[in-house]
C-alpha cells in the first residue's frame, strides 16, 4: 500500500508513482510483476490505467542506470523486471497464457475474502447469512461465523467466472493472463 486513495490515483503525480516503483523494483530486486494490462481495452477503472502505465514504465526504467541516478548513487543497482503478467480484467482483452488455479483454490478464496472494502464477493457471505437470519431462514453452507460465510459464498458464487475460463481447456478453474517474458518478448 503506497497510500494512494481508491479511484483517485489519476490525481497523483505519474512521475512520483513511477519513481517509487523504480525504487522498489531496484531495492527488492523484483523479477516478476503481475498488474493490469497497460494496453487493455475496455478498462473503465482509472486506477487500473494509471497503475498499469506506471508499472510498465518502471519495469524497464529500473534496469537502466541513467533513470533516477540519485537512487544508483545511493547504492541501488539497476535491476529491470524480466517477467510481466497482465491480468485479463474485461471480456475481450487478449491473453496468451491460461493458468490452472485449481491447486491454489484455498489461497484464491482467502485473497478474495480479504478484499472486504471492494470487489464483488469479499463480505457478501456474511451479508447473505445476516439477511437470511432476519428472514428466519438459514443456509447451512454459510457456516456459523462471518469469515466462514464469506469464504463459502465465494466458493458457491464467486468462482463461476474462473470455471468458465477453465472449461475450454479442460481445467476446473483458470485465470487468463497476458505474459511478456524476459527482454520484453511475448511468451
Amino acid at each position: 500500500n503506497l497510500g494512494y486513495r481508491n479511484h483517485r490515483l489519476d490525481e497523483a503525480s505519474p512521475l512520483e508513482l513511477r519513481c517509487r516503483l523504480v525504487f522498489l523494483f531496484r531495492h527488492l530486486k523484483v523479477d516478476t510483476v503481475m498488474t493490469f494490462n497497460p494496453w487493455g481495452h475496455w478498462e473503465e477503472n482509472p486506477d487500473h490505467h494509471v497503475t498499469a502505465a506506471a508499472v510498465e514504465a518502471a519495469s524497464w526504467m529500473a534496469g537502466m542506470g541513467k533513470d533516477y541516478p540519485e537512487q544508483v548513487a545511493a547504492g541501488l543497482a539497476p535491476h529491470g523486471v524480466q517477467d510481466k503478467y497482465y491480468w485479463v480484467m474485461r471480456p475481450g482483452q487478449p491473453y496468451n497464457l491460461v493458468t490452472d488455479i485449481g491447486t491454489h483454490l484455498d489461497e484464491k478464496v482467502a485473497a478474495m475474502s480479504a478484499n472486504k472494502s471492494q470487489g464483488p464477493v469479499g463480505s457478501q457471505g456474511r451479508r447473505l447469512r445476516e439477511r437470511l437470519a432476519r428472514e428466519g431462514r438459514h443456509l447451512p453452507e454459510l457456516g456459523d461465523d462471518d469469515e466462514a460465510a464469506d469464504r463459502a459464498y465465494i466458493r458457491l458464487f464467486g468462482l463461476q467466472e474462473h470455471q468458465v475460463m477453465g472449461a475450454p481447456y479442460g481445467l476446473e478453474y483458470a485465470e487468463y493472463h497476458y505474459h511478456v517474458g524476459p527482454g520484453g518478448y511475448f511468451a
